[in-house]
């Protein structure tokens, strides 16, 4: 009778921890081959957590492999931040967090994975996520910035969502990359946490860059990666003390390299970073499977949309010529500017150069409106924007002839489009 007794208490007060654990900003990254890696992000009120994964479709979870973290950690990175609340009061937000992060690894190119994260005891915590691993020849994905998610104006992000669900209905995509500005103050726990509820990051992988506003706090000079890093998992091989904020990944043909642009201030960072990408890109070309196209991320814009005077433009343009990188992208300026290929200066005929494309916003509340284009006349060939309500966001189609870039506008109507051609030379 004791025994029993005991055990009836062990059930109940496992049951109970189970009721009380909860997790919360779940997200899935690439590893840094998105053929075979994949890496989860989520967090934790409380230590033994962990994925199960298996094959989508596959019937059951009995089957599915079950993996701890890697990382499991306490973050205080939020701890103590002054913010509002969804309805618009101030507070400072105090958040429980065990940070977690793992690596997938050994999967399938081109094959869909479902996971969901776990208790100790397996027990499931979070509804069914989701990604499609690289390795088709053809693939596609959303290119959307600056949406600045804040709960106090929650439309900010349903604009947003709505526009990644135009992007889908126009072109059927099999991942998201964003390029910065998410949330409107990155040091607000509450707003990572109410971006991370939204349907479209159970359904793919996301890659993105920082923006000075996922960076920054509501108070003046508060300001640090780590809101990104304990919001995220990307990659570890940037360069050391810009680690898991500036990182590169494949996906498919594509090399993608990921700036930081709130590091990337300052003459002796900017050194570091350019000799990062060419180590990179070096061993990338020199590798058995050489990419066939270079894209550059990062937030901050080449150019000012309204008057086409140059901003990192002049910083990067050398390198990017240097380097043979295909399509440059940004935010930031929340009106879309694109160039054609530019190399040395000068629009080409696609043989050669960089293609610069920076995305409008997207949540319909911080456009802004164009005027005379004063600079770069001969390099801009198309800007765009609503004024201060704008939604846009691009398709991106890759094959290994070309890669095709569209933008819509609200409704899915075609705004513009460039194509860039696989370039014959793949080693420099």
């Amino acid at each position: 009778m004791r025994i029993r007794f005991l055990f009836i208490v062990l059930f109940l007060a496992s049951s109970l921890l189970a009721v009380a654990q909860s997790i919360c900003n779940i997200v899935t990254n690439p590893a840094a081959d998105a053929s075979t890696g994949m890496r989860i992000s989520w967090a934790a009120d409380s230590a033994g957590t962990g994925v199960m994964y298996k094959l989508a479709g596959a019937r059951g979870w009995d089957r599915a492999v079950y993996l701890q973290p890697e990382t499991a950690t306490r973050c205080t990175a939020f701890d103590s931040i002054f913010s509002r609340n969804a309805r618009g009061e101030d507070i400072y937000e105090t958040p429980t967090i065990i940070k977690c992060g793992i690596t997938l690894s050994h999967l399938r190119p081109n094959t869909r994975y479902e996971y969901l994260i776990v208790d100790s005891q397996r027990r499931p915590l979070s509804q069914t996520y989701s990604f499609l691993t690289a390795g088709a020849s053809e693939w596609n994905c959303c290119i959307i910035s600056d949406f600045h998610s804040y709960t106090p104006t929650p439309k900010r992000l349903t604009s947003a969502m709505t526009m990644i669900d135009t992007v889908q209905a126009y072109c059927p995509f099999d991942w998201v990359l964003h390029l910065g500005d998410v949330v409107a103050w990155g040091g607000s726990w509450s707003f990572w946490q109410r971006l991370y509820q939204e349907r479209q990051f159970r359904e793919y992988m996301w890659a993105g860059v920082q923006g000075n506003h996922d960076h920054m706090g509501r108070e003046k000079g508060v300001g640090t990666n780590d809101f990104t890093r304990n919001t995220t998992y990307y990659p570890a091989n940037g360069f050391p003390e810009d680690e898991r904020v500036t990182y590169h990944f494949r996906y498919g043909d594509v090399l993608f390299i990921m700036l930081n642009s709130m590091t990337n201030r300052t003459t002796e960072n900017i050194t570091k970073a350019k000799a990062w990408m060419r180590q990179v890109v070096g061993e990338a070309r020199a590798s058995r499977n050489p990419p066939r196209y270079v894209v550059v991320c990062q937030h901050f814009e080449w150019f000012n949309g309204r008057t086409g005077q140059s901003i990192d433009y002049k910083r990067w343009s050398n390198i990017f010529d240097e380097l043979g990188v295909d399509l440059a992208l940004a935010g930031n300026n929340h009106i879309y500017v694109r160039t054609d290929a530019v190399y040395q200066g000068v629009t080409t005929n696609n043989s050669t150069g960089t293609v610069y494309l920076q995305t409008p916003s997207s949540d319909n509340a911080r456009g802004r409106t164009i005027s005379t284009l004063r600079d770069n006349q001969d390099l801009i060939k198309r800007r765009w924007t609503e004024g201060k309500n704008t939604i846009g966001a691009l398709s991106m189609e890759v094959n290994p002839q070309r890669i095709l870039l569209t933008l819509l506008n609200r409704y899915g109507e075609v705004v513009d489009t460039v194509s860039i051609k696989a370039k014959k030379q793949t080693a420099r």
